[in-house]
């Protein structure tokens, strides 16, 4: 009821809900940008019993200009390394931090084409699509992360930005 107003709450509900993703093993947040993502997940582990963790971080400041300065990195990393841990626990994998390299370097075309689509609506008026739809594919752009499955992801990314680019171009 508190947070109707936010779409990253209503999509992630309603995908549970609605049975269109399956419910992770794991799911994992920050409080980097925005307070109401560690109650989602909170909310999210008392109705559905999953397993959560959500990654400790503060807005510094004085570290936006310098991403290595301030103690809000540090207190990223350590939390980072804790959820990590806590991955660990529960799937029974160890994961190595050449293993996460793999994985963040494999990702860069989906990252690219999210990119791309965010700076299309923040450039244009009027905006190609709600902003309030954002959190729509970004689901898409987190819904897996097997490295089998990012190409496919990275296409209806890269097609969703052609055809809100051919939408801005006719001025809808």
């Amino acid at each position: 009821g508190g947070v109707a107003h936010c779409a990253h709450v209503k999509t992630i509900l309603g995908l549970f809900e609605l049975d269109l993703i399956p419910k992770p093993d794991l799911l994992i947040t920050s409080g980097f940008l925005c307070e109401t993502a560690p109650k989602t997940i909170e909310l999210l582990h008392e109705f559905y019993d999953l397993a959560t963790y959500c990654c400790d971080g503060c807005r510094d400041i004085a570290s936006m200009d310098d991403p290595n300065a301030g103690p809000a990195v540090g207190l990223a990393a350590k939390s980072m390394r804790r959820a990590s841990e806590h991955m660990q626990e529960i799937t029974g994998v160890d994961l190595t931090d050449n293993m996460m390299w793999e994985a963040l370097g494999a990702r860069g075309g989906l990252d690219s084409a999210l990119i791309k689509i965010q700076r299309l609506i923040e450039t244009t008026d009027p905006m190609p699509i709600s902003g309030t739809h954002r959190p729509l594919f970004y689901r898409l752009g987190a819904s897996s992360f097997h490295m089998d499955d990012l190409p496919d992801q990275t296409g209806a990314l890269n097609t969703l930005y052609e055809e809100l680019a051919e939408r801005v171009s006719k001025g809808f």
